[in-house]
């Protein structure tokens, strides 16, 4: 086969991006596709202590390949090798070789000890700007504190579940406070308390390692009374932008957060959450001065097992109306409905819903907001815990409204 001309081969790479399959297919076709495509098809790499070594092979016979991967996920293995990643003599080479790398998941990996200095130095000399972390246990907070000061260009960070084996407030509270040669500036941070506590807690004490201030997207789901301390802490220090708000304001938090400096926001609940609706209106009710808020997003979720709530009734909605139409939210552009239900939901209640919300988004737009919208297709989900729900409520694309 004749060579493509180059633009056409970018083209068509851009396209099947994500398509693994065909490329490695493109790169036997055409000697025109063979480097091009695997730029896309080693991007991403997942480890495991069954497939460390095999792709280590593969990169001692390739050396180029290491400088097309961006991305890296390191998981966990059987019980017998869930540290393998902490004493494994081969990683440490593998993260060095890849000096594109710039995101790097963590999954289940339990840090009992502190890495072995070839990885804590592999880690210390790359250039990572995104860092996620699920369900990875230290001994402790300094521990996780220690970790974390090895990546200082890190802008975002992705905490699901405990940091520590022990994560009450006294082990927080024994926080050793040391000087890191850079602290971390994030930008954007996104924290999944439904399996851990005091995260967020943890981050705003360990500003020997972390600089919010500066904090521009922040993303929160599934916190209780042990964490809104800490959350209220980081909303008033931080510059925010951009909140994302899940499964956290019920009734005795009838004024979750100070929306004055926000441009977008992001709220997502259940049909069972009765307090968070009512909540929010009165936070737009009392909002005292005009408001930079440009788009106001809520993520529903309907749940088969509850009697129509009051999601399903007019009176919230009118005064949700009422409140996003006063003076003070006169830069309000657009809002966005999304509505999900759990499978099996009775359509009564998913149609009762949906028909409220319908009929606040005729008021709204009637009231001169440029943009309101309800998607025609309603999504259902396997249950309001699958995570599938979470890539729904809150990893969606941020407004590019600052």
């Amino acid at each position: 086969m004749a060579d493509l001309p180059q633009e056409l081969v970018d083209l068509i790479m851009d396209e099947l991006q994500d398509d693994h399959s065909t490329l490695i297919a493109c790169s036997l076709a055409s000697r025109s596709f063979y480097h091009p495509s695997r730029r896309y098809i080693f991007r991403q790499i997942s480890l495991g202590p069954n497939s460390v070594d095999a792709f280590n092979t593969i990169i001692v016979a390739s050396p180029g390949i290491p400088s097309h991967v961006h991305e890296l996920s390191i998981q966990r293995g059987t019980r017998m090798h869930k540290d393998w990643a902490v004493y494994s003599n081969v990683l440490p080479d593998i993260i060095t070789k890849c000096t594109n790398l710039r995101r790097l998941h963590l999954s289940k990996i339990i840090w009992r000890k502190a890495p072995v200095p070839t990885l804590r130095s592999a880690l210390e000399d790359t250039n990572l700007t995104f860092l996620d972390i699920k369900s990875c246990r230290f001994k402790n907070y300094n521990d996780a504190a220690l970790f974390f000061s090895h990546f200082p260009q890190l802008k975002r960070l992705s905490i699901s579940g405990s940091l520590a084996e022990d994560d009450s407030l006294g082990c927080l509270g024994r926080l050793r406070r040391w000087s890191a040669p850079t602290k971390i500036v994030l930008d954007e941070l996104d924290v999944d308390l439904m399996e851990g506590i005091n995260v967020v807690s943890f981050l705003v004490m360990s500003d020997h390692v972390f600089a919010l201030r500066r904090l521009r997207v922040f993303q929160w789901d599934s916190c209780d009374d042990s964490d809104m301390l800490g959350i209220r802490v980081l909303l008033r220090a931080a510059a925010l932008k951009h909140i994302s708000v899940g499964r956290c304001c019920c009734d005795r938090h009838r004024a979750p957060i100070d929306i004055q400096r926000l441009q977008s926001l992001t709220i997502s609940f259940t049909n069972y959450s009765e307090g968070i609706l009512p909540a929010w209106i009165t936070v737009f009710q009392n909002t005292p001065v005009a408001c930079p808020l440009k788009v106001l997003t809520f993520l529903i979720v309907i749940n088969w097992e509850c009697e129509l709530s009051t999601l399903s009734h007019k009176e919230p909605w009118i005064a949700l109306d009422a409140a996003l139409t006063r003076k003070e939210f006169s830069g309000l552009r657009r809002v966005v409905f999304k509505i999900s239900f759990v499978r099996n939901t009775p359509f009564m209640i998913v149609g009762a819903a949906k028909g409220a919300i319908e009929a606040s988004c005729t008021r709204l737009a009637s009231a001169g907001i440029m943009s309101v919208e309800v998607p025609n297709d309603v999504e259902p989900i396997r249950d309001e815990y699958d995570g599938r729900l979470r890539r729904y409520w809150l990893h969606e694309e941020v407004p590019g409204y600052y």
